[in-house]
């Protein structure tokens, strides 16, 4: 290993040899996100290869590619390799190269592709690859943003992602994990590796899949993680399933995106015959051919989950929490969209806005922060940023832009993504039956009612609560100096994409939009990440409620700013190790407690065509005469709906 080697490169493009290929976090799929500090400095980037890479151990790097987003005002281009980084004010490396910048190109003219002198070794303690540069001329936007890196990358903290510090007039800046703190951040970078034994067709599945629910008769697309481990990558590969010791035919899947790096990874939606026969079951997934061979992974190659058969459904209502800040200045785009979804949804949707700083696990200073949901923040659920949302705790995404790919088309297209939770079969509802409280809202007996339609010995799910103020306004007596929201939305170069009436309080607002009534806050909250103990007891038996009754009272924290436009929000969760998804859900608007004029139950023809309870079902008035009060929804002859408590 070359403790120092200095020359000039060619820039020649480098055609990868038969046990050869390009790898490195920064993948063909890879979105790409400019970059930096904005001033005169030296750049110093690099990502690390862990040790324990089953790619990479064992292997030697023999080139190494980078973009350069200018070679204009650029200078002292480097590229090096070390196993340790050095400290502050230390530029030793293991292996350093001199590159000329006119031999070197910009990113739109593709890879700076570099040949390392001596083959340099992967071993267990894991390597550093990186470039650096000096910016002289930052009066262009390449130079002020000149490091490339990823759109939604894979960090975790260790490192496998953008790593930089900058040199500038105060000295040495200390490393610094990009990954560590944001959704984005692989460098756009990769290495040569030359392995002897390089898999060709070869891939790994996660070992277990959460528990799906499917209808007899039907199928469910199973979500699991799929890596790429064999140099031909992935085109399609074949499966089989075996339910209670039986192994089906093979089955096919061609993938929608082909993975085409070396430990690229992607989930995907296997399709998975329900059973025949209700109830639950294990489902083992087995991964037996890649691109039509043989899968060479003999170890991985296999998962296995629970899968819950229903004869028929139970009505699905849709739980979307928007994860917001008052500091996040794109935080008024999931603001917007959550009005949207109500009006849209206005009977099997709930729409829970939960405030936090713009890191959601650390920064509490935001003025409506819930720290009912501080569990949820960054385990678990990965929910780190503001201006995300979680659907039914399944899905994660921007809450106004989905799961599209299409990062620069700012459609509204998380609608697709409801339409398609609103369309997943569920095996539970939840009722409720009753709401007792104070006056000053602070202590609330709740009584709910849970019926699930299948039998199971166990019961891994429970009820969780959360107290959601409908309107808070920042302007008002109890917040005098005012709430205002970061708005980035005030630049005309949004006005194009988001020129509509509900957001025009943005686009024509300040840097700070003051005055705004905050909709549908999550102020309180009991067991929501999951759940308070000994709500659901087990056996669970199809079709015979259980009777759920709870005294919550209003925790200490809690911002309740009146007590008029409280809603109390009912759900009914799994347990995090079987999935954690919210199954079903209930909500007691406070405010309808006397809006019954109007309303006659027992005569069902009286401006009234129909009555429902909250989980969607008919309902006959007679019986709520009977003793079955609580919340219903009402159709009105006009084709208009509303709740009602009787």
């Amino acid at each position: 290993m070359a403790l120092l080697a200095v020359g000039l490169t060619a820039n020649a493009q480098i055609t990868p040899g038969e046990n050869q290929l390009w790898w490195g976090f920064f993948n063909e799929n890879s979105k790409t996100l400019p970059y930096g500090q904005g001033d005169k400095e030296r750049y110093e980037v690099c990502f690390r290869i862990p040790g324990n890479s089953e790619v990479a151990l064992g292997s030697t790097i023999s080139a190494v590619r980078f973009y350069l987003r200018s070679t204009e005002g650029v200078e002292d281009v480097k590229v090096w390799l070390t196993e340790v980084l050095p400290a502050k004010n230390d530029y030793t490396y293991d292996y350093v190269k001199d590159l000329n910048i006119d031999e070197l190109k910009v990113m739109e003219d593709g890879w700076n592709e570099i040949s390392i002198d001596e083959p340099f070794t992967i071993t267990e303690v894991g390597v550093y690859v990186g470039f650096s540069f000096t910016i002289t001329d930052n009066s262009t936007k390449e130079n002020q943003y000149p490091i490339v890196c990823s759109w939604g990358g894979r960090p975790d903290g260790n490192y496998n992602t953008l790593v930089y510090r900058v040199i500038d007039d105060e000295g040495c800046h200390a490393w610094w994990n990009y990954g560590s703190h944001a959704v984005d951040g692989n460098l756009a970078m990769q290495v040569l590796i030359n392995g002897d034994n390089f898999p060709k067709n070869s891939m790994k599945i996660e070992d277990e899949f959460m528990e799906d629910v499917a209808v007899l008769g039907g199928e469910i697309k199973t979500d699991v993680k799929v890596t790429n481990l064999g140099i031909k990558g992935v085109q399609n590969f074949d499966y089989t399933i075996t339910r209670n010791g039986v192994e089906s035919e093979e089955m096919h899947f061609d993938m929608e995106k082909p993975l085409k790096a070396l430990d690229e990874e992607e989930y995907v939606a296997i399709p998975v015959k329900a059973a025949d026969e209700e109830g639950i079951s294990r489902a083992k997934i087995k991964i037996t051919k890649v691109n039509g061979m043989p899968n060479e992974e003999e170890d991985d190659n296999e998962c296995s989950g629970m899968v819950i058969t229903l004869a028929e459904s139970a009505p699905r209502t849709v739980v979307v929490e928007n994860f917001t800040s008052t500091q996040d200045a794109y935080a008024p785009r999931g603001l917007v969209a959550m009005e949207r979804l109500k009006a849209l949804y206005p009977e099997n949707y709930v729409g829970i806005n939960v405030h936090g700083g713009m890191n959601m696990l650390t920064n509490v200073s935001d003025p409506m922060y819930c720290y009912a949901y501080a569990d949820l923040f960054g385990f678990v659920y990965n929910v780190m940023n503001a201006h995300s949302c979680l659907i039914n705790r399944v899905v994660g995404c921007d809450t106004y832009l989905g799961t599209t790919d299409d990062i620069d088309a700012y459609q509204f297209d998380i609608q697709k993504d409801i339409n398609a939770a609103m369309a997943e079969p569920t095996e539970g509802t939840v009722t409720i039956k009753s709401v007792e409280h104070d006056d000053d809202m602070t202590q609330f007996d709740v009584e709910a009612e849970v019926n699930f339609l299948y039998n199971r010995s166990d019961a891994p799910y429970a009820l969780a609560y959360v107290l959601v103020q409908d309107e808070i306004e920042s302007e008002s007596e109890a917040i005098e100096s005012g709430w205002p929201q970061y708005n980035a939305f005030r630049f005309e170069t949004y006005r194009p994409y988001y020129e509509a009436e509900d957001f025009e309080v943005f686009l024509s607002g300040d840097e700070y939009v003051t005055g705004l009534t905050y909709k549908d806050v999550a102020v309180a909250g009991w067991g929501v990440f999951e759940g308070m103990n000994n709500t659901i007891t087990a056996p669970i038996q199809k079709n015979v409620p259980q009777t759920v009754s709870k005294n919550l009272s209003l925790p200490m924290g809690s911002l309740v700013t009146k007590t008029t436009g409280l809603k109390l929000v009912v759900l009914l969760v799994q347990k995090a190790d079987t999935g954690g998804e919210v199954i079903n859900a209930a909500v007691y608007n406070f405010d309808s407690e006397n809006a019954i004029n109007g309303v006659t139950v027992g005569n069902q023809t009286n401006g009234t065509t129909a009555i429902y309870d909250l989980s969607g079902r008919k309902v006959n008035a007679n019986d709520i005469v009977r003793g079955n009060g609580g919340i219903y929804i009402v159709k009105q002859t006009d084709g208009t709906t509303r709740k009602v408590m009787f």
